[in-house]
């Protein structure tokens, strides 16, 4: 689902204005299986509980590809081995975004990780 980004995040003191995680960047042209391995191990490097995975669409469409799902399963698949929960993975679009937890998908991918 499409969501808009009409609401500001606040950084008088909220979340905005903590420290709360690293920034990875890749290449998404360049992703491959290799890549989880890359991620996962950052993670783990930074001794991390948890990650977000963001990227942005150039075509505007948050709407995730085949290829941003099996990255997402895969991840998600990856972390519960590792013990390091993927929280969320964010698509940016043009005035919007979509969200893999919003729509239930990290937790239908961490069931069949249990599986």
């Amino acid at each position: 689902m499409y969501r808009s980004t009409n609401s500001p995040i606040r950084s008088g003191g909220g979340f905005a204005s903590r420290r709360c995680c690293a920034i990875l960047l890749v290449d998404g042209a360049r992703l491959r299986q290799s890549s989880i391995r890359k991620i996962m191990l950052r993670a783990a490097q930074a001794y991390a509980a948890a990650i977000i995975a963001v990227h942005n669409h150039p075509s505007g469409d948050p709407t995730p590809s085949e290829q941003d799902k099996l990255l997402t399963r895969d991840l998600v698949i990856a972390g519960r081995t590792m013990e390091i929960r993927v929280f969320d993975h964010l698509i940016i679009g043009d005035g919007g975004y979509f969200s893999f937890a919003d729509e239930g998908l990290i937790e239908e991918y961490e069931m069949r990780a249990v599986l």
